[in-house]
């Protein structure tokens, strides 16, 4: 009886491997686009990069602009000048897409708009990778009614005399 048990557990163990073949790794779509080879990988996201030399181009074409409206300012405000930053956000077409003031000491928002309005006239590098391109720029404008800043005094120089 003990034989016949182990008979039929070996017979039952025979028939589990069966001989059915493996199965095989799907095959390839050729329909699908291949990469040219050398092209490398595009990848894309929100902010791409900009070329720095040709930003800086941008910025340096807008001063004329810049400078107008610091003069058209100071017709209003005699002591106009200080330091401004600009953030600027170009777009796939080289446009601005958004500007404001991340950083103005002039004090005048008349002339803070119209030399934003300037950058936003001014040609730009595309984003390279993204949907925009940030620019970062930071100016410091003398008054130009060439009238020297107030000069600080100590409490000596301050006293009646």
């Amino acid at each position: 009886m003990r034989s016949a048990v182990i008979a039929i557990a070996l017979l039952a163990l025979g028939a589990c491997g069966g001989n059915e073949p493996t199965p095989k790794a799907p095959e390839p779509k050729h329909d699908e686009p291949q990469s040219e080879p050398g092209k490398g990988l595009d990848v894309s996201a929100e902010i791409g990069a900009l070329d720095e030399a040709k930003v800086d181009k941008a910025f340096q074409a807008s001063v004329k602009g810049l400078t107008r409206c610091l003069s058209d300012g100071a017709k209003r405000v005699e002591l106009l000048g200080g330091q401004v930053a600009f953030f600027v956000k170009i777009d796939q077409r080289g446009s601005v897409s958004h500007a404001h003031l991340e950083k103005s000491t002039l004090g005048d928002r008349k002339t803070e708009k119209c030399m934003l309005d300037a950058l936003k006239k001014q040609e730009w590098p595309a984003p390279v990778g993204g949907l925009v391109g940030i620019a970062k720029k930071g100016f410091d404008f003398d008054p130009p009614n060439d009238v020297r800043p107030p000069t600080e005094w100590d409490g000596e120089r301050a006293q009646a005399r």
